[in-house]
């Protein structure tokens, strides 16, 4: 394998790491990710497409307490997204959070 074939193949996995939803895992990219820009700019679908992938993602290990910590965090957030949304004084996103996914949260 060249060096040219290596550091193209290195630049494509850096692109996809930028384009997928996990971040490649990358914590430090994943918070900026929620606090940045979902939160702030109330992207709710865009957080919540985020923490389903991890469910998704992390529901195939049988870790009980990894699951029980996603739960936990997911439930953070989500409340951090809300109060977030009222604190702006944008009731009618808070309106349509719960209108979209109020029953899917239950």
């Amino acid at each position: 394998m060249s060096l040219v074939s290596f550091t193209n193949t290195l630049e494509s996995y850096e692109a996809e790491l930028r384009t997928d939803i996990g971040k490649g895992f990358e914590v430090d990219k994943i918070l900026d990710l929620i606090f940045s820009l979902y939160v702030p700019k109330f992207h709710a679908d865009c957080l919540l497409a985020l923490l389903g992938f991890f469910k998704h993602y992390l529901s195939s290990s049988s870790d009980a307490p990894l699951a029980s910590m996603l739960s936990k965090l997911e439930t953070s957030l989500l409340r951090f997204y809300v109060i977030h949304v009222i604190q702006c004084n944008r009731n009618d996103n808070v309106v349509n959070f719960f209108t979209l996914y109020g029953v899917e949260l239950l």
